[in-house]
């Protein structure tokens, strides 16, 4: 979940950012001028203003932010919760619960139209914000750990194991618009076929497959915890209509949904 997002010019010599400590995880990015981490004694100031450059910290590590004297920056920053993290990062900063790493023009460039693009659902929620979150911090942490001695392997499967997060993430969402494998793999930058591989090697299974299982648990919450018409909750898990989500949910099951619904509540009691 996005706590935080904010970008423009700053001085922070001007206005310093105190010394505290974070719930979340913090992305800096100064894409102009310079700046620099300030930390508590004995570590005091980070030795060098830098320019072009990103932050990374984890949550509990205490930091505030400084520029020069008369210096204005421009910057990125986003607050995200760890759920939202790839494994592959959490493990490179368990030790010194921060990485840094310089920018390249390019990833200034990509950096600042992604965070324009997420800044248009934010702070008011939209049902994109979610995926348009994760498209900024997967590439933010794609430049944090590019120059890593990491395995080839494990880095490709861990980054598929994301992407393939993003889309169920993106579908979950967005299951009540009547949407399907070919909208999923639009809305996360991918064709059908790469989708449909990414499914394969990382969860082994097809995306209909997948998504047809998250429409089940929805469906059975629904009949369980509301007194929803099955018309009503064949709409609201994307199903065309109440004889189509009937004959689907008896198949899955072997119940039909109000059969279900009888049965789930008398376990309950």
């Amino acid at each position: 979940m996005l706590h935080y997002l904010s970008s423009g010019q700053r001085d922070y010599h001007a206005k310093q950012i105190g010394i505290s400590v974070r719930s979340g995880w913090e992305f800096q990015a100064v894409v102009s001028g310079k700046m620099a981490p300030t930390y508590p004694s004995p570590e005091g100031t980070d030795s060098s203003y830098k320019n072009r450059h990103l932050w990374i910290f984890t949550p509990g590590v205490p930091h505030g932010w400084l520029s020069p004297p008369g210096q204005h920056c421009r910057i990125v920053v986003a607050h995200v919760d760890t759920e939202d993290i790839p494994p592959l990062l959490v493990q490179t900063c368990q030790e010194t619960g921060v990485l840094d790493r310089a920018l390249t023009g390019n990833d200034v460039k990509r950096i600042e139209d992604l965070t324009s693009d997420l800044k248009q659902h934010y702070p008011r929620l939209t049902k994109l914000t979610g995926l348009y979150t994760q498209r900024l911090i997967t590439e933010l942490c794609t430049i944090a750990l590019r120059d890593q001695n990491l395995p080839v392997g494990d880095w490709t499967q861990r980054y598929n194991e994301q992407r393939v997060r993003v889309a169920m993430t993106w579908f979950s969402q967005n299951m009540n618009q009547h949407v399907g494998v070919e909208e999923m793999a639009q809305a996360t930058g991918l064709s059908p076929a790469h989708l449909r591989r990414l499914f394969a090697q990382t969860r082994n299974e097809s995306p209909l497959q997948a998504i047809n299982q998250l429409r089940l648990e929805r469906a059975r919450h629904l009949l369980r915890d509301s007194e929803l018409a099955v018309a009503e909750i064949a709409d609201i898990v994307g199903m065309s209509g109440p004889t189509v989500f009937c004959r689907w949910y008896k198949t899955a099951t072997g119940y039909t949904p109000l059969e279900h619904r009888r049965l789930m509540r008398m376990e309950v009691k």
